[in-house]
């Protein structure tokens, strides 16, 4: 059905039709997967969007006062799937699937990830728990680059220039002070829901990091 309508007229050339026929060939082993994953399994699948703010402070002086010295925020949003099989029974079902995504969503995307998730669903709640990430941030690409100018007696009171990069934390990260832990699940009409808006504040003593979680994960999809 999706084949025939370019299938003649279209088609300049023989790398064009190898290039159809490669399309054609991945839809068709993208839905014998999915019609077997439907008769065996079942799945929570939803999205979600996740941030982390982070502020860094100078040692306290003598009257106990520090400095901010460098701050920065990070915006996340993906895909979660959670999958237990269709016969499954028991107190406590076990779940595996995946967090994916990134800042564009693309997996070919410097700040793409893809984290591995576990979890049991029983007694109307979801335990869930992440695993250390396939794929993550692009350290090469997603770090800061700071420049500064120093002038002081022991430069002669002559400027002086020097720079330092600073890394930005991924996804592998960011998700598990928020995306761990128990999640209560909820029947509205026919669906099952997981949903979470949540805020949760790390403070240290250099440092301070709120990291927020907006996720609604559904079965069947939401």
């Amino acid at each position: 059905k999706k084949m025939l309508p370019t299938a003649t007229g279209s088609i300049k050339g023989p790398l064009a039709s190898f290039d159809k026929v490669t399309a054609l060939a991945g839809d068709v082993i993208a839905y014998a997967n999915e019609q077997l994953f439907a008769k065996y399994c079942e799945k929570f699948t939803g999205n979600f969007t996740s941030t982390m703010t982070a502020h860094f402070f100078t040692k306290p002086d003598a009257t106990g006062k520090q400095i901010e010295w460098w701050g920065y925020s990070t915006a996340i949003k993906g895909k979660i799937t959670l999958r237990y099989p269709k016969e499954a029974a028991g107190t406590a079902v076990v779940l595996s699937g995946q967090v994916e995504g990134g800042m564009t969503n693309a997996m070919t995307s410097p700040t793409s990830f893809y984290i591995p998730i576990t979890g049991t669903y029983g007694n109307g709640k979801v335990a869930l728990a992440l695993s250390d990430a396939r794929a993550d941030f692009n350290m090469d690409y997603t770090k800061a680059r700071t420049f500064y100018v120093t002038m002081a007696p022991t430069t002669l009171m002559l400027p002086v220039m020097g720079h330092f990069t600073l890394p930005y934390v991924g996804a592998g990260f960011i998700l598990p002070h928020v995306l761990k832990g128990d999640f209560p699940v909820q029947r509205v009409g026919k669906t099952l829901v997981i949903q979470s808006t949540a805020s949760k504040d790390f403070p240290a003593n250099q440092n301070d990091a709120v990291y927020t979680i907006d996720m609604k994960v559904c079965n069947p999809d939401c």
